[in-house]
């Protein structure tokens, strides 16, 4: 192994270990999104509930905004030719009104139980809506994700990490198609991220991509890992080694890279340790992962 990539390694692993000592703080997402994000009226700027949400979210589309074809128009938008719409339902609720079976004082009254009053049933009414996505013209807020101060990570490329990616010869295809999970899928051999501008760091980008494409070593084809090519549910034994794996290694190629900032470094103290708990029956659990992080970070840096 070359000295100066064991060097590095060693280091990353000390920081890691006496962050580790110290009591890191809880593991932080190191994207934005969430609720934020989630479908909302371009109308009232609410976020859609019930039904409605869950049929809007499954729809894929970048941009979190929804509106009618008139609300398109009083924005300055044109929806394309060929968009199709998305129902949504309302519900509009009344208030109570005089019985118009008794005057009141009857407990029999099917209608009002003897108050007097009874609530009509919610009318209920629909409207077809489309996303952002589908609009040309709009003001610019509607085309992009929001944050809490709706502002994004000015992303900008950090080539000594490219220089690892492009340098992985049969690194598996990486999408960025994701609005809230990062993750690695050995079924079609795929990375899937959220998009580099939503992560509150360039680091913090390369740090996750990392971790994935660490996980992607462990395909049957590469490294061959039980934690991967044989799997195990949320949680498990197995799971947790392949995260240990995963994460150590990913903090192996920042350190590489050169972008083995403290911050990046405690984040993924913190996660390590949140799976090392898992595996507290094994004392030498760092030696373990590290021997399969570095056999991981070999591959990718095709040494």
């Amino acid at each position: 192994m070359n000295k100066q990539y064991q060097n590095i390694c060693d280091k990353v692993t000390k920081k890691v270990i006496s962050f580790l000592d110290e009591g890191v703080i809880p593991w932080k997402k190191p994207w934005k999104g969430g609720a934020l994000n989630m479908p909302r009226s371009a109308s009232t700027k609410k976020v859609y509930r019930g039904t409605n949400l869950g049929l809007l979210a499954s729809c894929g589309y970048n941009s979190p905004w929804w509106m009618t074809f008139k609300q398109a128009q009083n924005l300055g938008g044109k929806v394309l030719k060929g968009s199709k719409s998305m129902p949504v339902v309302y519900w509009k609720f009344h208030d109570p009104k005089p019985c118009y079976k008794c005057s009141g004082g009857n407990l029999d009254c099917s209608v009002c139980d003897g108050t007097g009053k009874y609530t009509p049933f919610p009318s209920v009414f629909y409207s077809n809506v489309f996303n952002a996505d589908q609009v040309e013209g709009l003001p610019e807020k509607y085309n992009r994700i929001i944050t809490k101060e709706d502002d994004l990570n000015e992303f900008e490329n950090i080539k000594s990490c490219d220089d690892i990616i492009n340098n992985y010869q049969d690194s598996p295809k990486i999408y960025h198609d994701q609005n809230d999970r990062c993750f690695y899928r050995p079924s079609s051999d795929e990375v899937h991220m959220v998009k580099p501008e939503k992560f509150i760091s360039d680091e913090e980008y390369y740090s996750t991509l990392f971790h994935e494409l660490i996980h992607s070593t462990g395909h049957a084809k590469r490294c061959n890992r039980d934690g991967v090519t044989k799997g195990g549910f949320f949680g498990s034994h197995e799971y947790s080694k392949e995260e240990l794996v995963a994460e150590l290694g990913s903090t192996f190629l920042c350190g590489i890279a050169g972008i083995e900032r403290d911050e990046v470094i405690k984040n993924s103290a913190s996660y390590i340790s949140s799976w090392k708990s898992k595996l507290s029956k094994n004392t030498d659990w760092i030696m373990w992962a590290g021997s399969r992080s570095s056999k991981a970070c070999e591959h990718i840096l095709n040494k």
